[in-house]
């Protein structure tokens, strides 16, 4: 249940626990930074945002990302589920690496989900090098809480941690949110990759 509630409580974005939520008006929240960085102009000069779960455009006024409102409720939920879990976290975030020998195992600051496994810096670079097969593996902290849904995504080479979630017709790859908003794809015509997917499925 808790594992359940901690993924709705993470922003579509950046993947972490919401900072400063900000509702747009087709009702979706998202961190105000990440709002920021998916902004295709500086804040100062930037006309609109794009939502990345809908894709509606909206205004942005004088105020920037500050015309947006705050989701109160959203962080409330969020401060509350992290003071009663923080206790859990903590244990988890100072694990021991299962990949050290000894009596004297290093400290895991890396944990793959697909690997079942926390691995220390050194261990990491050894034993789970992000090349070939390996690279398609989503690494978190330790302590980070996820779902098996988060568990097999495939993430993004260029933007660490972010899903392939998005499909650019330009140049005929899978993308993610950042590749289409601030990336080398913001030009260019993109489309949920599910929709891709089911296109191409077609034709051939």
């Amino acid at each position: 249940m808790a594992s359940s509630l901690a993924a709705e409580l993470h922003c579509a974005i950046c993947l972490d626990f919401y900072s400063n939520p900000r509702i747009l008006p087709c009702q979706h929240s998202f961190c105000y930074t990440c709002l920021v960085q998916i902004l295709k102009a500086p804040p100062d000069q930037a006309k609109a945002v794009l939502c990345p779960s809908c894709r509606q455009k909206f205004a942005i006024g004088e105020l920037g990302i500050d015309t947006f409102p705050r989701n109160f409720m959203l962080a409330s939920i969020v401060d509350k589920f992290q003071e009663t879990h923080l206790e859990t976290m903590t244990e988890e975030k100072s694990k021991p690496c299962d990949l050290c020998e000894g009596e004297s195992k290093g400290k895991a600051t890396k944990c793959c989900k697909k690997c079942e496994a926390s691995y220390c810096d050194s261990c990491f670079q050894i034993y789970h090098p992000m090349r070939g097969p390996l690279a398609k593996h989503v690494i978190q902290a330790p302590g980070k809480v996820t779902t098996a849904q988060h568990q097999e995504v495939i993430t993004c080479p260029d933007h660490e941690g972010k899903e392939l979630d998005m499909y650019c017709e330009t140049c005929e790859r899978p993308i993610c949110y950042l590749c289409d908003r601030i990336g080398g794809h913001h030009e260019h015509r993109v489309c949920d990759i599910q929709k891709a997917f089911a296109r191409r499925k077609v034709s051939f």
